[in-house]
């Protein structure tokens, strides 16, 4: 299992740290084709990564508060702001009735609120 575990850290952090780091990029409005821009950032956000790394006694908790917030986030608020919206926009014509906009959006939203609240209660009592 320990083996596992290194072997799916060491192939699965540099995919996402590249992410972060082109994310970061994007956001922020850098040219990684500048120079002076891509070595000062890749340290930096391995500086801030090594301080929380530093600072966190226990990752698992991080990782189980992270699982509950993003995983109920992925799978029920974003498909309700998406249907929503697209009701909402009318760009979707013939794909939802404004009845499944009505009822199925709420329902979404309110399912994914409580998943986030109670998962996110269950960690903290749990592992805290």
């Amino acid at each position: 299992a320990r083996s596992g575990m290194l072997l799916a850290v060491i192939l699965g952090f540099p995919i996402a740290f590249m992410g972060l780091r082109d994310a970061t990029l994007q956001v922020f409005g850098l040219s990684s084709k500048r120079g002076g821009v891509w070595v000062p950032l890749t340290l930096g956000l391995l500086a801030v990564i090594s301080a929380v790394v530093c600072t966190v006694d226990e990752l698992g908790v991080l990782n189980s508060l992270l699982g509950a917030l993003l995983g109920s986030t992925i799978t029920m608020i974003m498909p309700g702001l998406l249907m929503y919206y697209a009701v909402r926009s009318k760009l979707c014509k013939g794909d939802f009735t404004k009845r499944e906009g009505e009822l199925v959006t709420p329902l979404l939203l309110g399912l994914g609120a409580l998943l986030v609240l109670f998962g996110t209660v269950l960690v903290v009592c749990v592992k805290i």
